[in-house]
């Protein structure tokens, strides 16, 4: 799991995801050392909250995938018209 590894590109503490999740912050600690795995919930508000899916949070390959919102896609997809025009 990826868990370390975002937790750290966010800067944020075992402490400060532990209350998020209202879970401790040895159950996080337990997570990223690969001695508990999280629940399925736990796993899905991981991937809402890292902005990642749950496939890249689980996997530890690295992948050329990015997520982006809605709103963004649809900004990239007319701006590209518009070059392309």
């Amino acid at each position: 799991m990826k868990l370390k590894e975002l937790r750290k590109k966010k800067k944020i503490s075992q402490k400060d995801l532990a209350e998020y999740l209202h879970i401790t912050q040895v159950q996080i600690s337990k997570y990223e050392l690969g001695k508990n795995e999280p629940d399925l919930e736990t796993i899905k508000k991981l991937s809402k909250y890292f902005n990642v899916t749950i496939d890249y949070l689980l996997n530890e390959e690295e992948k050329d995938t990015i997520l982006i919102t809605r709103k963004d896609f649809e900004t990239l997809k007319k701006s590209t018209e518009e070059i392309t025009k």
